[in-house]
């Protein structure tokens, strides 16, 4: 399996009582994610678009809840 969860360099966010079909939803959490990473000087890539923004485009493959450390 290859993964970067396995290596500690990704992790799954959920917005509580958010909806998990509608990836709106998801953008205050994952906008809050990228603001921390900016201030911290860390590159995130955001599952909801595969790009280090995740007001891009939603991806084809969407995986909302998943932040990660590119390699």
């Amino acid at each position: 399996m290859n993964s970067r969860h396995l290596t500690g360099h990704a992790v799954d966010l959920f917005p509580v009582g958010g909806d998990w079909n509608d990836y709106k939803c998801w953008l205050p959490v994952l906008n809050a994610m990228r603001q921390a990473g900016e201030e911290r000087g860390i590159k995130l890539r955001f599952g909801i678009t595969w790009t280090n923004n995740p007001n891009d485009k939603p991806a084809k493959f969407l995986d909302a809840p998943h932040i990660e450390i590119p390699a």
